[in-house]
């Protein structure tokens, strides 16, 4: 089974991907998620998938977030 939390995010969000994976689904807004040198670019009806291990990350925009993981 899966935890799902709502996130709004209004300027920057700053989060980690531990030992079990997530993923986010864009509910609504736009914004762009950063790991590394590596960006993308998100917006409503998106959905992404955080591989485990993939440590730390951040996502700036407007964005209302559903993130699943396994608790």
């Amino acid at each position: 089974y899966f935890a799902v939390k709502r996130y709004e995010i209004k300027e920057r969000f700053s989060g980690r991907v531990g030992e079990r994976f997530a993923v986010a689904h864009v509910i609504g807004g736009e914004g762009v998620l950063y790991k590394g040198k590596e960006q993308i670019v998100l917006k409503e009806g998106d959905c992404v998938y955080l591989p485990q291990q993939m440590g730390d990350y951040y996502l700036t925009g407007t964005l209302e977030l559903l993130m699943s993981e396994v608790p």
